[in-house]
């Protein structure tokens, strides 16, 4: 119950927390970005399982992964056993660990779902259908990822992204809940290994929501936190 009534959802990375005051506000949406293999599933799996660890009900969509692989690798987060050793069957080690914690975990509900034409809405439809399961209220919404969302409302490609990030802000809002998702950038200029707001100008409209003077911290109007990777 205390897990509850947080104002802030740490991410359970305590150099991240830091910087970001100590986690993610109610209502808000962070975003990560990084390019393909720069981590993006791994980090939206340490949330899930940071918050279902401290008690949150978590709901995670996949776009990206298959369910089973989601469902092992919020398990390895949450056990310490590693994923390749869940996969090849080695469970008994997990079982136990899990017992161990099971009364102070939150549920996690995770789910697969179709990319390019799965859409907020629907997303909003799946966590009201496991608020109905639970008789209980979705906390954190992990979304992997927003770029794999479509919404046939949009008005041009150009426009998707916009409001693609628009309707999961809103959903946290609405919803008093926390959203946490990803966006890969098109292009990194001369292959550096840290990013910057030059090369997510072009990642789906996510650069709508930064403000240029920090590279943590967005407009106070959105609530939102982009880490840059």
């Amino acid at each position: 119950q205390e897990a509850r009534n947080l104002k802030r959802l740490p991410s359970g990375i305590l150099e991240l927390d830091s910087v970001i005051d100590g986690g993610l506000m109610r209502q808000g949406l962070g975003c990560v970005v990084a390019p393909t293999g720069g981590g993006k599933s791994m980090f939206l799996t340490q949330i899930a399982g940071e918050s279902c660890y401290s008690g949150l009900n978590v709901a995670l969509a996949s776009l990206e992964l298959p369910e089973w692989m989601q469902v092992a690798r919020v398990k390895a987060n949450l056990t310490g056993v590693p994923i390749n050793a869940l996969q090849e069957g080695s469970t008994e080690v997990a079982k136990q660990r899990l017992s161990t914690i099971e009364g102070r975990m939150g549920a996690c509900f995770i789910k697969e779902f179709p990319s390019g034409v799965t859409s907020a809405a629907d997303l909003e439809e799946w966590i009201a259908h496991c608020e109905e399961t639970l008789d209980g209220k979705i906390n954190v919404l992990v979304v992997d990822y927003a770029d794999r969302l479509g919404d046939p409302t949009a008005p041009s490609e150009y426009n998707l992204g916009k409001v693609i990030f628009d309707s999961l802000s809103a959903m946290a809002k609405q919803r008093d809940m926390w959203v946490w998702t990803a966006s890969q950038p098109r292009r990194i200029k001369d292959k550096k290994a840290i990013i910057d707001t030059e090369d997510i100008a072009d990642s789906r409209e996510a650069l709508y929501y930064l403000d240029g003077s920090h590279g943590t911290r967005l407009t106070p109007t959105t609530w939102m936190h982009m880490i840059l990777i």
